[in-house]
C-alpha cells in the first residue's frame, strides 16, 4: 500500500510536468540565465512569509554537508539573536533541518570530514534566493541536490543522481530530519516524540503538548525508519549501514532540562533510509521533503500538496531568476573567482531582503536584514541603489513604497504592523536622517539612468512632505539642522553627538552631514518639481537651495567641514577624531573648489584609519562619492581593491565559520556557525580565526556591486538631465589588475542600452572595449555634437584612456 501511494505521488508530479510539455529531465535542466560557476555550498533561501511582527516563520539556511532547514529560533548575532527579543525569538522555537548521508560501495559520506578524507569537493552551480544546489561526485556517480521552498511550510529537495560508470550501482540514502534545539522552554514543550507513519511512509515529529510538528518523506519508498536524541547513536547507525526498522515511537523529555540556561535542550534525529539501484548512463530523480504543520492530518495533507505543486514551483522560481539575470551585472575574464562569485552573492542577498507587500506596506519593501525585517529609509536607499543595477523597476517600486507607505512624513523606521523601531529618549518618533544611505542621490542616479518622469511624479509629493517635515521639526531657532538623537542620524552613539546613549538628545549639535544632505535634496527638488509640473515649487526650491548650500559651505573651518555647537555657535573640534560622514558636502558635490582642494588630504586620513570607517558599507558609500567628486580615483581604486579582497574570499569560502554561540543558548555546537554565501552587516568576515562581528545576511552589506561599478569600473551616468550619456573612469590597481589580462563586466544598463565593458591594463593606459545593444538606433560619441553618423542598435567601440581618468561618452538617438 505504501509503495503504491508513493508511486502515485511520483506519477502525479510527473503528470504536472507532462501537462506543460515538460519532462522531468528538462525540468531539472531547464535553461537558466544564472551565471555558471563554482559557488560555495553555503547560503540561504528566501522565505518571503517571514516577518518581524505578523509571522516569525523562520529563515531557510544551509546545513553542512548537504542540508537545508528551518531556523525558527534565535541565532548568535545582532538581529538574529535573542537579546532584547530580537530576531527569530518566537514562542514555538526550534530548528528543523533536512540532511543526507550517502553510502556507495562501502564509502560513507556523513559529515564534512568524510568528504575531506575521500577528497570529494562539494560545490554549487545554482545559488540564488530561490534555488540552491549541492554538487559532488562519488564512484562515477554525479549527485545534484536542489533545494527550494513550496508554500510557507515545505522545503523540497530534488535529488538527482546520474551513473557515469559502466556498471550498475547501488546507493544507500540516509535522509535525516533534525528537530529541536529550542532556545527557551515554554509550557507545552515538555518533550518531542517521533514516530513512523506506515500508511504514508513518513517520519512525524511532534512536541508533547504545544508546538509545530514536522513530517519527512520521499517519492521513493523507504527501507527503514529510526529515531534518536543521541547524535552518536545516529552516526553509529549510518556508519554500520543499519537498516533496522523501528515502529515504536521515540521520545525526548525536555521539561527537566528547561532550567539549564545556556545549554542545548537537545534535538530528535529522524532517520529514514532508502535504496536506489542505477544502471549505466541512467539518471534518477527523487524528491525529499520536510513539511511543517499543526497536527498530523494537516502536516500530511500539506506535504502531499507541496509535492503536487513542486514541479510548477521550481519552474516559476527558475523563471523569476531568469528575469533578474537578463539584466543583472556579472564579471568574467581574468577577475579572481572570489570577486566573480562575490558579486553574485551580494546581489542575491539584496534580492532576499526585498519582501512582498504586507500590512502597512502596499509595495515591495526592503527589510534591511533577513531575520527581523523592517523598513528604514537609509537602508532602503543604499540597498535600492545596488538593486537598481540588476532590477531597476523593482528598485523604483521599493523607493516609492518607502515614502508612500510610511506611517508619517518623516518616514519613521517601522515594521509591517505599523509599529515603530526608533523612538528617542525624548519621546520623538524618528526615521533616518537624509544623509543615511544618500536617498536623494540614489533617486537622482536612478532617474538619470532611466528617465522615468512618471516615477518622479509619484514620488514628488512624498519627497516634498519629507523635506518640509525636516524643515519644520529638525531646525533650531536660527534654522540649522540637527538630529533628535544619534539614532536618527544613523550613526548610533557617534562621538560627534557628545553623548554615549544612542537615544539621548543630540539637538544642540548642528550637523554638517544633514545640512549638506538637505541642501542637496532641495537642489534636486528644483529639477523634480519641474518634471512634476509644479512651476511655483520650482522657484521656491531654487531660492531655498541657494540658502542651504551657502549654509553648508559656511561650516568649513580650518580646512575641514565641521559640526557646530548650537549653544555657543562655535565649531566642534574633537582632537584627531573626524567622522567620515563629515565629508558629505563633497559626497553631494556642493563644496567650493577651494574647499575641495583644502580637503584633498582628508581622504588619506581615512586611508590610514580605515578600520571601522571603511569597513561599514554605510560609511564607504558616501566616502566613495566624496572621493570621486574630489578626483581621488587612484586612492579609490586602492581602497576598494583592499575592501573587495577583504570581503570576497570569506564570502566565497567552502566552509562555514564555527563560533561561540554568544546570545543564542540552546543551540548545539555543531549548528553554531557563520555562513559564507551571503553578505554580512560588517565587511571583515573574520580576523585571524575569530568571527569579526555584525549580522549575517544583511542588505547594506551586499552593496559592494554599487561601489565596484561606480568607482573601479567607473561607469556612471552623467549628472545632467539635459545631456544623455555616461562616464568611463577605470581605477585599476596593479595589485588586482594584471597587465594585458582582460577584465569584463557584462549587463550594465543605461536607459534602453545594454552595455558590456572589457578593460586591459598596460602600464598607465587602459584599453577599453565597449559593446552595446540598444532597443533603438543610437550613436555614441566623445563629443557633445554629432554630424551625419550612422545610428545603429548594436555595435562596438574601442578606445584607450589613462588609468584613473574620466572619459564622457555621449549618447545620441
Amino acid at each position: 500500500m505504501v509503495k503504491v501511494l508513493i508511486f502515485l505521488i511520483s506519477i502525479f508530479c510527473f503528470n504536472i510536468c507532462q501537462s506543460k510539455n515538460i519532462d522531468i529531465d528538462s525540468l531539472i535542466n531547464k535553461k537558466s540565465l544564472f551565471p555558471d560557476g563554482d559557488y560555495t555550498p553555503n547560503g540561504y533561501l528566501s522565505n518571503p512569509y517571514h516577518t518581524a511582527s505578523f509571522n516569525r516563520s523562520g529563515v531557510l539556511r544551509s546545513v553542512p554537508p548537504l542540508g537545508f532547514g528551518f531556523w525558527a529560533r534565535p541565532l548568535p548575532w545582532p538581529y538574529g539573536g535573542a537579546e532584547f527579543g530580537f530576531g527569530l525569538t518566537r514562542h514555538r522555537n526550534y530548528i528543523s533541518l533536512l540532511n543526507f548521508a550517502i553510502e556507495v560501495d562501502g564509502t560513507i559520506l556523513n559529515n564534512l570530514e568524510d568528504y575531506k578524507n575521500n577528497k570529494i569537493e562539494i560545490s554549487s552551480n545554482y545559488h540564488t534566493k530561490n534555488i540552491f544546489n549541492y554538487l559532488f561526485n562519488l564512484s562515477d556517480l554525479e549527485f545534484d541536490l536542489s533545494y527550494f521552498q513550496v508554500g510557507e511550510h515545505s522545503l523540497v529537495c530534488n535529488f538527482q543522481v546520474e551513473n557515469k560508470s559502466n556498471k550498475k550501482q547501488n546507493i544507500l540514502i540516509n535522509a535525516i530530519n533534525v528537530f529541536g534545539d529550542i532556545y527557551k522552554g515554554y509550557w507545552g514543550c515538555d518533550g518531542i516524540v517521533s514516530n513512523y507513519n506506515k500508511k504514508f511512509d513518513l517520519s512525524i515529529s511532534k512536541f508533547f503538548a504545544d508546538g509545530d510538528m514536522f513530517a519527512m518523506g520521499s517519492t521513493l519508498p523507504s527501507l527503514s525508519f529510526k529515531a534518536t536524541s543521541s547524535d552518536s547513536l545516529l552516526n553509529q547507525w549510518i556508519i554500520s549501514s543499519d537498516t533496522t526498522h523501528v515502529t515504536e515511537p521515540v521520545s525526548l523529555r525536555i521539561r527537566e532540562k528547561i532550567t539549564e540556561e545556556g545549554k542545548s535542550l537537545g534535538h530528535m534525529n529522524n532517520l529514514m533510509t532508502y535504496e536506489v539501484d542505477i544502471i549505466p548512463n541512467e539518471k534518477k530523480y527523487i524528491k525529499f521533503i520536510i513539511t511543517r504543520g499543526v497536527n498530523e492530518k494537516d502536516v500530511i495533507d500539506s506535504l502531499k500538496n507541496a509535492l503536487s505543486l513542486s514541479a510548477k514551483s521550481q519552474i516559476d522560481k527558475i523563471e523569476d531568476d531568469n528575469n533578474y539575470y537578463r539584466n543583472a551585472p556579472f564579471l568574467s575574464g581574468a577577475w579572481h573567482p572570489d570577486w566573480i562569485n562575490g558579486l553574485i552573492y551580494h546581489q542575491e542577498t539584496i534580492r532576499m531582503n526585498i519582501h512582498p507587500p504586507i500590512g502597512i506596506y502596499k509595495h515591495h519593501w526592503d527589510g534591511m536584514q533577513i531575520h527581523t525585517p523592517r523598513a528604514v529609509l537609509g537602508e532602503t536607499a543604499i540597498d535600492a541603489m545596488a538593486l537598481s543595477y540588476g532590477d531597476l523597476e523593482l528598485a523604483k517600486e521599493v523607493l516609492l513604497g518607502v515614502f508612500a507607505d510610511a506611517p508619517a512624513n518623516n518616514i519613521p523606521c517601522s515594521r509591517e504592523d505599523g509599529s515603530l523601531n526608533l523612538v528617542c529618549g525624548n519621546g520623538k518618533e524618528t526615521g533616518t536622517a537624509p544623509i543615511w544611505g544618500l536617498p536623494f542621490l540614489v533617486i537622482n542616479s536612478i532617474y538619470l539612468r532611466d528617465k522615468d518622469d512618471d516615477w518622479i511624479k509619484k514620488l514628488y509629493p512624498h519627497m516634498k512632505d519629507y523635506i518640509q517635515w525636516w524643515l519644520e521639526n529638525r531646525t533650531d531657532e536660527e534654522g540649522w539642522f540637527h538630529c533628535a538623537c544619534s539614532w536618527e542620524s544613523g550613526q548610533d552613539g557617534s562621538k560627534r553627538f557628545r553623548v554615549g546613549d544612542v537615544a539621548a538628545s543630540a539637538e544642540d549639535v548642528r550637523t554638517i552631514d544633514i545640512e549638506a544632505a538637505m541642501a542637496h535634496a532641495i537642489k534636486m527638488m528644483v529639477k523634480f518639481s519641474r518634471i512634476s509640473g509644479f512651476d511655483k515649487d520650482e522657484k521656491y526650491w531654487k531660492k531655498l537651495s541657494e540658502i542651504r548650500i551657502q549654509r553648508t559651505r559656511d561650516m568649513f573651518v580650518d580646512g575641514r567641514f565641521r559640526d557646530f555647537d548650537a549653544k555657543t555657535g562655535k565649531p566642534i573640534i574633537l582632537g584627531d577624531y573626524y567622522s567620515v560622514m563629515m565629508l558629505a558636502p563633497l559626497s553631494f558635490n556642493i563644496a567650493t573648489i577651494n574647499q575641495k582642494n583644502q580637503s584633498y588630504d582628508t581622504f588619506d586620513y581615512f586611508k590610514k584609519n580605515y578600520r571601522f570607517w571603511l569597513e561599514w558599507p554605510s560609511f564607504l558609500f558616501p566616502f566613495t562619492e566624496a572621493a570621486w567628486n574630489s578626483n581621488r580615483l587612484e586612492l579609490l581604486g586602492e581602497i576598494l581593491m583592499n575592501s573587495g579582497n577583504g570581503i570576497f574570499p570569506g564570502t566565497n569560502s567552502k566552509k562555514p565559520l564555527y563560533i561561540k554561540p554568544k546570545d543564542a543558548p540552546g543551540l548545539s555546537k555543531k549548528y553554531s556557525y557563520r555562513l559564507p554565501g551571503v553578505a554580512a552587516e560588517w565587511w571583515p568576515y573574520k580576523r585571524k580565526n575569530m568571527w569579526a562581528g555584525g549580522c549575517e545576511n544583511y542588505g547594506w552589506g551586499a552593496t559592494f556591486p554599487t561601489l565596484l561599478i561606480r568607482n573601479i569600473i567607473g561607469f556612471r551616468e552623467l549628472n545632467n538631465e539635459n545631456i544623455k550619456g555616461f562616464a568611463i573612469a577605470p581605477a585599476l590597481n596593479p595589485k588586482l589588475f594584471k597587465e594585458d589580462e582582460i577584465y569584463k563586466i557584462n549587463n550594465l544598463n543605461y536607459r534602453d542600452i545594454k552595455i558590456n565593458i572589457s578593460y586591459k591594463r598596460t602600464n598607465k593606459k587602459v584599453f577599453v572595449q565597449l559593446n552595446f545593444n540598444s532597443q533603438t538606433p543610437i550613436y555614441l560619441s566623445f563629443d557633445k555634437n554629432v554630424d551625419d553618423e550612422p545610428f545603429i542598435k548594436k555595435g562596438e567601440i574601442t578606445f584607450e584612456v589613462d588609468n584613473y581618468s574620466k572619459t564622457n561618452i555621449y549618447v545620441f538617438n
